[in-house]
């Protein structure tokens, strides 16, 4: 199907990775509540139709929240103001096309306009849909942690910066390969 002939795009999931602490910086902003020590966040989105990756972004520090990355936005997800002058520019929200949507998980609620997330008023037909789209995103998420270096503590690179770098690398490089398996 084409692009303009299908409202869901492409699912939507954040995966963090766990590293050494960051000694330049330590901040709890590093915090992954998953594996309960610092850690980095990638967005990815995958194509519903074509089995690809479309999308990846990061890293972020862990203690973002997947809405407020997906936004572009430094602020906590929660505030009940939209700002989208202060969200950068090349997030995947600007990126969405108008009419066009995302899956999503319960943490990309408050984006309805750009992703949709699984509602108790859905029909068993969406709900299924939704789920499969879900899980075989996550399947995704699965396999790159089949690589040594992203499922262990990464612990290359001296500085927050160079660490970011280094472990950016590792983890597209990760992508292009689980890509490359699919």
């Amino acid at each position: 199907a084409k692009d303009t002939d299908r409202t869901y795009l492409a699912s939507i999931d954040c995966v963090h990775c766990a590293v050494n602490e960051l000694r330049t910086s330590p901040n709890s902003k590093w915090f992954s509540h998953k594996f309960h020590g610092p850690g980095f966040s990638y967005e990815i989105a995958i194509d519903i139709h074509d089995d690809r990756c479309v999308w990846v972004s990061g890293p972020y520090p862990a203690s973002s929240h997947d809405i407020t990355i997906f936004r572009g936005g430094t602020s906590d997800s929660k505030k009940k103001v939209k700002n989208e002058a202060n969200w950068k520019q090349d997030s995947l929200y600007f990126k969405v096309p108008k009419n066009k949507r995302l899956i999503g998980d319960s943490g990309y609620e408050g984006e309805p306009s750009k992703i949709s997330t699984t509602m108790e008023d859905h029909t068993p037909e969406v709900k299924e849909f939704f789920a499969r789209a879900k899980s075989r995103h996550e399947t995704f998420n699965t396999r790159l942690k089949f690589f040594g270096i992203l499922s262990g503590r990464f612990r290359h690179g001296k500085g927050e910066d160079d660490k970011k770098k280094l472990h950016k690398m590792c983890f597209e490089a990760a992508c292009v390969l689980v890509q490359y398996s699919i």
